[in-house]
C-alpha cells in the first residue's frame, strides 16, 4: 500500500500521538517540533480553562454562557472585519440565489463563533446530560456499519460549520481517531489546552506553508490497519492530488489523497457534517462509499459537493472562510479573511 504513495521530505510533516480514551492501545509520543509564536492561531479557541468552567454548567446555564460570548465576540470585533464578511454575505446571495440579510448573517456568524470553536471539546468532554439537551447526532449507524469490516473508516468534513464535530463524536464513543492540524498547535501536545484542542484525538501535525503529505498518508494507512478512523477536511491545503466538482454552479477543488488511501485500504468514506450556534450542535453522518477506482472517487467528489452545498445552504452563518469560500463568495476579499480565518484552500 505505500508503494502508491508519493515521497515527500520527512521535515514536511511532525507528527505526535496523543494520548485519550480509545478502544485500542496508542502509541507513544513522537518528538515534536514546536511552531514559532507568530505562528499562533487567531482562531484558537478560548482557553481550556474557560471550557473547564463551561464544562461545570447545568444545560440551560451552558447555553446562556455561551450566547453570552457570542454576543461579546460581536461587539469586540473590528469594524473592518465585521464589513468584509457582510460583504462576503452578499456575495453568497448573489452566487447561491437566496433570500438573505446579509448584516443579520454577519451578527449571527459571530455569535456562533465561540460556540464553534468550543463545540468539539464540549462534545468531546460535556456530560450524558449537557449531550442530550443540547447535541442532535444523525446517521451513527453508518460509522457503525463501515467499521464493522475491520477496516477502519474514513470521516470526510470542511470547514464550514465546525468540520472538528464529527471526530469529537467518534472520540467520545470510544473509537480511536486521527485528525490532521497545523504544527503551530504542536507545542500544545500534552498540555492541558491540548485537552481542549485535539479533544481526545491522535493529532498530526503539519507545516501547511512548505506542503508535503506523504508522511501523513502513511500514518493514516496504520490507523486505518488498525480499525481506527481518520478524520480529514477536504478543503484542506495539503499538496498532492485534487479532484474538481461543482459547488453553487463553479468548480472548487477537494483533497483526494486520502480517498486513494481509503481505496487501498478498501475503507469507506463516510461524508460528515457539523453545525454548533446558540440553537444547539448538529452532527449528520451520511451514507458511506467504498472507492474502488478513479472514476468513483470523481462520483464521491460530486456526491460530496452536493452535500457540501446544502450544508452551506441550511446554515449559512456557519461559513468557514477558507481559501476556497473566500474565492466564491468574495474574491476582492480573501487576502484579509483568509489570512484572519486560517491559510487553507
Amino acid at each position: 500500500m505505500s508503494e502508491a504513495i508519493e515521497e515527500t521530505p520527512a521535515a514536511a510533516v511532525t507528527a505526535t500521538k496523543m494520548h485519550g480514551a480509545a478502544s485500542t492501545p496508542r502509541e507513544g509520543p513522537r518528538a515534536a517540533r514546536h511552531a514559532p509564536a507568530h505562528k499562533r492561531s487567531w482562531s484558537a479557541p478560548i482557553h481550556a480553562g474557560c471550557t473547564a468552567a463551561l464544562l461545570r454548567l447545568p444545560p440551560r446555564a451552558l447555553a446562556g454562557a455561551l450566547d453570552a460570548l457570542g454576543l461579546a465576540t460581536y461587539a469586540s470585533v473590528g469594524a473592518r472585519l465585521r464589513r468584509d464578511v457582510a460583504r462576503a454575505y452578499e456575495g453568497f446571495a448573489e452566487l447561491t440565489g437566496q433570500r438573505i440579510d446579509p448584516r443579520r448573517l454577519t451578527r449571527d456568524f459571530w455569535r456562533a463563533w465561540p460556540v464553534r470553536g468550543e463545540a468539539p471539546a464540549l462534545v468531546r468532554y460535556g456530560s450524558d446530560a449537557f449531550v442530550r439537551a443540547c447535541v442532535t447526532t444523525r446517521g451513527w449507524e453508518h460509522i457503525e456499519a463501515a467499521l464493522a469490516a475491520k477496516r477502519g473508516a474514513v470521516i470526510a468534513s470542511v470547514h464550514a460549520g465546525c468540520g472538528s464535530l464529527p471526530a469529537a463524536m467518534a472520540s467520545r464513543r470510544g473509537l480511536r481517531v486521527m485528525t490532521i492540524r497545523s504544527e503551530a498547535l504542536a507545542r500544545h501536545a500534552g498540555a492541558v489546552r491540548g485537552r481542549h484542542l485535539f479533544f481526545g484525538t491522535d493529532p498530526v501535525f503539519v507545516d501547511f506553508d512548505r506542503g508535503g503529505d506523504a508522511s501523513v498518508l502513511k500514518i493514516a494507512v496504520e490507523t486505518l490497519a488498525r480499525n481506527g478512523i481518520v478524520s480529514i477536511l477536504c478543503d484542506h491545503r495539503l499538496s498532492g492530488r485534487s479532484i474538481e466538482a461543482t459547488l453553487f454552479g463553479r468548480p472548487v477543488a477537494y483533497r483526494t489523497s486520502f480517498f486513494e488511501v481509503a481505496r487501498l485500504a478498501g475503507a469507506p468514506v463516510v461524508p460528515a457534517f457539523g453545525r454548533a450556534s446558540r440553537a444547539g450542535i448538529a452532527i449528520d453522518f451520511h451514507e458511506p462509499a467504498t472507492i474502488t477506482s478513479a472514476g468513483e472517487t470523481a462520483a464521491f467528489a460530486s456526491r460530496f459537493a452536493a452535500l457540501h452545498e446544502a450544508h452551506l445552504r441550511e446554515s449559512p452563518e456557519q461559513l468557514g472562510f477558507v481559501g476556497f469560500e473566500t474565492q466564491l463568495f468574495c474574491p476582492w476579499a480573501a487576502p484579509s479573511l483568509v489570512s484572519r480565518f486560517g491559510r487553507f484552500q
